[in-house]
């Protein structure tokens, strides 16, 4: 009897889960996002198509919208892992790469419920990180801080074992993680960090799944960047010298910890409820907000809107990780309320999906705008032609998914010498 109890609890709590994933997904399908907004997402597509012919280079100028040459062509600054993830989404056109961002959410939740159902916890509250708002816009986008979430949630699965071969595992999926953004060397060095402290064996293993990929990617940097310690964003050292540097940097850190204290109530605050995870979350609160208070600028944040959220997806990775010991303390915090801990749950999960179904309809009628203008550039000018525009303009011009334009900046060097052969050359105002 209760063999069937136990298995009823879970089986109703996995129902729920599901239930509450078909919604999120029906809700993503009427309002789905019909383009992408921003010069990052244009540079993952296109990697990822470069990379579909085995290789990061684009030789041809009128086709790179951002980019270095390296003196073979221009190789873009932006990370890879994202567009190897989306490699077998372009496959599908612009519908595929644009549901990416939901697979990755999924698979994120999906992750998330697993680490909470080995830390023996209820998987219900996998639903905080499903509906959590700062996941709207990325999910929703071509986005790279959420393929770091997933990265640093499959490290977590493994961490949190007691066998060394999932401690292997766990420094692989770490080396991995890096693929996805650079950055997050600061995480994964927290974690790195905590096991000195706590287990120094612990700490062999990690190292020795991390090595494997490590070395891929300094191989990565030293043929497309030109050194093993090169990115396509420049020295990485300089990243930290603007910790020190950084002005503005007490003004960013106490915008953090507002941010981080206020969209989920005290969720900065959760590690001091966390048993197993303790010391590595409160080193990744403390490394990730010294990293990024020192690299980010106020003027994002006063400027508010989308630039803002623009600022706090950086952080995302961290909010991942802090899910983890916030389901604790929201389970101490429900668990306190007794009878009324069913009642208040519905309505806080009511509350997150009416917030995600306004921010799903605003960012809809946002993305319609640049889908708008998209169209409007096609259907006034001739395929072949030539685009002369500046700024983001280029955004608007992918020849592996959309009829053949040339595009150049206004302020491209000798911009005479490229316009010979175009039949038709137009200028964005």
């Amino acid at each position: 009897m209760k063999f069937i109890q136990i298995s009823s609890k879970l089986f109703t709590g996995n129902v729920i889960l599901i239930i509450a994933g078909l919604i999120y997904f029906t809700v993503y399908l009427i309002f789905f996002p019909s383009f992408y907004a921003s010069i990052d997402e244009h540079e993952y597509i296109r990697n990822s198509f470069l990379l579909r012919r085995g290789t990061l280079i684009e030789k041809d100028i009128t086709q790179a919208c951002t980019g270095k040459y390296n003196g073979e062509g221009y190789v873009s600054q932006y990370f890879i892992g994202r567009s190897i993830f989306l490699i077998p989404f372009t496959y599908f056109g612009l519908f595929g790469i644009m549901f990416s961002g939901l697979v990755i959410h999924f698979l994120n939740f999906f992750l998330f419920s697993l680490i909470l159902n080995k830390l023996g916890r209820d998987k219900i509250y996998s639903i905080l990180y499903l509906l959590y708002p700062s996941y709207l816009l990325v999910s929703r986008a071509i986005s790279s801080e959420l393929l770091v979430l997933t990265g640093l949630l499959l490290s977590t699965y493994f961490y949190i074992s007691d066998n060394r071969k999932s401690w292997i595992l766990a420094g692989f999926a770490f080396g991995l993680t890096l693929l996805a953004r650079y950055d997050a060397a600061i995480l994964i060095a927290a974690f790195f960090f905590a096991t000195t402290i706590t287990n120094r064996k612990k700490l062999s293993f990690l190292a020795l799944g991390f090595i494997g990929p490590l070395v891929i990617i300094l191989t990565l940097n030293q043929i497309f960047y030109g050194g093993l310690a090169s990115t396509g964003y420049g020295n990485p050292t300089r990243f930290f010298i603007n910790i020190i540097t950084n002005s503005y940097f007490l003004h960013n850190l106490v915008t953090y910890v507002f941010v981080l204290s206020l969209v989920y109530p005290l969720l900065i605050y959760s590690p001091l409820f966390e048993s197993k995870l303790r010391l590595e979350l409160i080193l990744v609160i403390i490394f990730t907000l010294i990293f990024w208070s020192g690299n980010s600028w106020p003027s994002l944040f006063i400027s508010g809107g989308l630039s803002a959220i623009g600022v706090f997806r950086y952080v995302i990775p961290l909010t991942g990780l802090l899910m983890i010991s916030y389901s604790s303390f929201s389970e101490t915090i429900f668990n306190s309320l007794k009878r009324y801990k069913n009642s208040l749950r519905i309505l806080m999960v009511g509350f997150l999906f009416a917030i995600m179904v306004y921010g799903s309809y605003i960012h809809y009628n946002f993305i319609n705008e640049r889908y708008s203008v998209f169209q409007q550039i096609y259907n006034n000018t001739e395929i072949g032609s030539l685009i002369i525009g500046s700024s983001d303009d280029c955004n608007y011009f992918l020849n592996d998914i959309f009829e053949k334009r040339a595009y150049l900046d206004v302020n491209t060097t000798n911009i005479e010498d490229y316009m010979d052969g175009y039949s038709s050359v137009y200028i964005i105002d």
